[in-house]
């Protein structure tokens, strides 16, 4: 910017000297310098408070990765302490049998303490007092049998309880909010969850549905158990969570997999082109728990 030259017009010379235009090019001159100065300041101070966000963060990323790694060996530790309990009260289970068993084959034949002249069944009497070491060894018998029934009928419960799969499995398909929850209002329902998502412009409504399936002949077992998540506002099936007893059922995660697609394309939910087909099945959308 140039300051125009002195005009010839007295009039003009007036204004010209009212103004002192070169005093206040100076001036804005002065005041551009002094901006550009700042900015660089706030330049090289947000660089600064970046380098110690950098600090901050891997300092904190230290500390969680610390923390996590102790949190997990302190679980070890637990786990370890924990099995080492449920042994131990497993032996006590055991003792505590034994000692029902003794007690029930005592109150049986009426009582050791009761055994005198009158006792009707004097042959018991004679059998106790002639072979001891027989009614000991019926005694040890019975508890070893009773002991081993116990050990097996608790090993059956707990395979039953750890022969459940749970996997998860990301969908990503377009469907129709109103036919799926027309379709689930139909089913055994557990447990209903409703989320507003207020991170998009509109917001959305995102929707969890718990149920367990009737039994069947199709699931070839006991009825599994569904768990789906969609967006209600755009109309998308995200992930679903299935949860089949393996150990009791025959059906395999793919043809499990093709038994929910079915229903979700006859109930006009999902489109039959939409199917999630085998190749894509096996990526890495499958989250086993």
């Amino acid at each position: 910017f140039r300051v125009p030259p002195l005009p010839n017009e007295l009039s003009g010379r007036k204004m010209y000297s009212f103004l002192d235009l070169h005093t206040r090019l100076k001036d804005a001159m002065l005041r551009a310098k002094d901006l550009r100065k700042l900015i660089a300041g706030a330049a090289n101070e947000y660089r600064v408070l970046v380098k110690m966000m950098e600090v901050v963060g891997k300092s904190t990323l230290e500390q969680v990765i610390k923390y996590t790694k102790q949190n997990s060996r302190d679980m070890v530790l637990n786990s370890i302490t924990e099995q080492r309990n449920s042994e131990g009260m497993e032996i006590v289970n055991i003792m505590m049998a034994g000692t029902f068993c003794f007690a029930f084959m005592n109150k049986a034949v009426g009582g050791v303490e009761n055994w005198n002249s009158d006792y009707p069944h004097l042959w018991l009497i004679n059998l106790d007092r002639d072979f001891p070491l027989l009614i000991f060894f019926t005694h040890l018998i019975a508890f070893l049998l009773w002991s081993w029934f116990l050990t097996r009928f608790m090993a059956s419960l707990a395979n039953e309880a750890n022969g459940y799969l749970t996997w998860r499995l990301q969908m990503n398909r377009k469907i129709d909010p109103k036919a799926l929850m027309a379709w689930v209002s139909t089913r055994s329902v557990s447990t209903i969850g409703v989320d507003t998502d207020q991170t998009t412009n509109p917001p959305r409504t995102l929707r969890k549905t718990v149920w367990e399936e009737d039994e069947h002949q199709r699931w070839k077992g006991p009825p599994p158990t569904f768990e789906v998540y969609y967006d209600a506002t755009n109309g998308f099936l995200l992930q679903v969570l299935f949860s089949l007893h393996q150990a009791k059922s025959e059906l395999s995660r793919s043809e499990l997999l093709q038994l929910f697609q079915d229903d979700l394309v006859s109930n006009r939910i999902l489109a039959k082109n939409a199917r999630i087909t085998l190749p894509e099945f096996r990526d890495d959308n499958v989250d086993e728990i």
